[in-house]
């Protein structure tokens, strides 16, 4: 998921008005400076990609604006264990030419040393400080790692045609068994094309009518799709989650990352695009930090399969 999903900007100084009408007018009247936060700590690994920025005003040229944070603190807390990590600031390269805001997507903070990994069942609490505007801010959230036991069970076939039918003319589809982490009911499958170009995409598919130029602009979006399922048994046991054609649009390889997700990751990924209600009302997304921060500090186990969709 670090990578997973893309990355997040907030547009926080909203005022909203006439109640149930989904109207909003929106001002820079009510801007406070924010640090947005984003993290997913993964047992069994090192602490990496903790992405720290900020938030903007609504007239703001995004294509100048520098939205990254390079100088803040930030520290990770292992109670159990009475230690806090420090972690370093690391930047991929970027193209001259490019918009500054893209900094966002490759540069985070990651503790550096080789002497620390995150562990099932802890808890970490993460704590950041920077200053933005001239304002001191502070942010803090806590998240327990689920448990050990968690595993891709099954998968109940490698590899299958575009929606290739069985002998009794039914599509088939891939389907996971899973093998459930106890006191965790969340789990999310992030599935990749191993290759995704506008040659190998798949125009003759179920759902849409595409044009190589119209799968040019939108490739992002079919090279990175999410299922989850919710509210499973507390208890040691299986589950299946399904792998819908509709999150397959390449002939390729794909990688399938399943997390465990801990309950800050599960809040934050099931409210944070569906911010208005049925009546028009709008609420914020559930960010699960104390103090100045919005964005997701959150934990997981994952284990990775492959499958593959054949001409």
């Amino acid at each position: 998921m670090k990578k997973i999903l893309s990355s997040l900007l907030f547009w926080l100084p909203l005022i909203l008005t006439a109640c149930g009408k989904g109207i909003v007018e929106v001002t820079n009247e009510s801007f406070e400076p924010r640090l947005v936060i984003e993290g997913l700590l993964i047992a069994d690994e090192k602490v990496d990609y903790i992405r720290v920025s900020r938030n903007f005003r609504l007239n703001a040229d995004l294509s100048g604006m520098d939205l990254v944070i390079n100088n803040a603190e930030v520290k990770i807390l292992d109670a159990g264990a009475g230690k806090t990590y420090s972690l370093t600031f690391f930047e991929m390269p970027i193209s001259p030419n490019a918009p500054k805001y893209e900094r966002i997507n490759r540069a985070y903070y990651r503790y550096a040393n080789d002497d620390w990994r995150i562990a099932a069942s802890k808890t970490y609490t993460l704590e950041v400080r920077a200053t933005v505007e001239g304002k001191a801010l502070f942010a803090r959230s806590t998240t327990t790692v689920p448990q050990t036991g968690f595993k891709v069970a099954q998968v109940n076939y490698d590899s299958l045609k575009y929606r290739q039918r069985d002998a009794q003319g039914e599509v088939m589809s891939f389907q996971l068994t899973i093998d459930r982490s106890p006191g965790t009911n969340f789990y999310v499958a992030v599935i990749r094309p191993q290759l995704a170009t506008m040659d190998n995409f798949i125009y003759d598919n179920s759902y849409v009518d595409l044009k190589p130029e119209d799968v040019a602009e939108d490739l992002d979006d079919f090279n990175n799709k999410v299922e989850w399922i919710q509210d499973t048994p507390l208890v040691a046991g299986q589950s299946r989650l399904d792998i819908f054609w509709w999150d397959l649009w390449f002939y390729s390889a794909y990688n399938v990352a399943v997390y465990a997700a801990d309950k800050n990751y599960r809040k934050f990924l099931q409210t944070y695009d569906s911010v208005q209600e049925e009546d028009g009302n709008f609420h914020a997304a559930k960010f699960n930090f104390e103090g100045d921060g919005i964005g997701y500090f959150g934990s997981a186990v994952v284990d990775t399969v492959q499958i593959k969709v054949l001409r």
